[in-house]
């Protein structure tokens, strides 16, 4: 069956739970931030996560999360995915290093979004629905960004770059190379005093 709806709210465990401002893509490109902080715990990360995607109050997420509701947390998650991959169940597969990171590369998707939805979607008074927002994201052309991103995907695999190529990593190093996420304890690791 074709699902025509962009949906605003998840059942899970047999509860109906709003999405946040009705699943606006700011608030998934924040959940989606907050997911990938290797600096918070992540018991810390599921309280966080699942209170900004869900109108759930904080303490509730963190009741359930400590009294054994492990089911719930888990169907909660689960959906919460879904959502994020408009309605997909999430695979288990084998994961390659990222093309692209959502926060790092905003700044450069904006433009190319904007043209394939026909108006500016940073107008913090306009709602954009999550989904929609990755349509849009789908039919990203040739543009800076994906110029990006290619020179991305070649030096993943380790394929040779073209002069035009290089002459644009070089101008664009800043952009192009992804910034590495430290772990809490990489963090804590660089933090502390030595006495050498």
């Amino acid at each position: 069956m074709i699902n025509y709806g962009l949906p605003k709210e998840m059942n899970v465990c047999g509860v109906t739970y709003p999405i946040t401002n009705g699943g606006d893509y700011r608030v998934v490109l924040d959940v989606i931030t907050a997911l990938n902080d290797n600096a918070l715990p992540e018991n810390k990360k599921v309280i966080t996560v699942l209170s900004m995607f869900y109108e759930i109050e904080p303490k509730d997420v963190e009741f359930a999360l400590y009294y054994g509701e492990r089911t719930f947390i888990q169907t909660a998650l689960d959906k919460m995915m879904q959502f994020i991959n408009c309605g997909e169940e999430e695979k288990e597969k084998y994961r390659e290093p990222p093309l692209m990171d959502w926060e790092q590369d905003f700044p450069l998707m904006i433009a190319p979004i904007n043209k394939a939805l026909g108006r500016e979607i940073r107008n913090p008074d306009e709602y954009l629905h999550w989904w929609t927002f990755v349509s849009g994201y789908m039919e990203i052309d040739e543009c800076f960004f994906s110029h990006v991103t290619a020179i991305r995907q070649k030096r993943m695999k380790g394929e040779r770059l073209d002069k035009q190529e290089q002459e644009f990593f070089r101008k664009n190093a800043d952009k192009i190379i992804l910034k590495n996420r430290l772990t809490q304890e990489e963090i804590d690791f660089m933090n502390e005093d030595d006495d050498w």
